[in-house]
């Protein structure tokens, strides 16, 4: 049994990222919201990535907008639409 994961989700970034490679096993995924993966690890882990960058800049507005204390009502962050069928 492989005691490597088959996706890591990093949300811190930097050293995380970095740690991050040599746990996923090869065909796995590394999926990112914090910084751009390195290609050349990525190739020599033989896995892939996936990068969201926008729902931590949407996430970063939000919490700007709710620190003013003039909003009405809620704030919403919507990451992702849902599938239709």
């Amino acid at each position: 049994m492989s005691s490597r994961a088959d996706v890591v989700l990093d949300t811190v970034g930097r050293d995380s990222l970095a740690r991050s490679y040599a746990v996923v096993k090869k065909g796995g995924i590394v999926t990112t919201i914090a910084s751009r993966p390195d290609q050349a690890q990525l190739d020599k882990y033989g896995i892939r990535a996936h990068v969201d960058l926008e729902p931590l800049t949407d996430a970063v507005k939000a919490s700007q907008q709710a620190e003013t204390h003039h909003t009405r009502g809620k704030l919403v962050l919507k990451i992702e639409d849902e599938p239709t069928n």
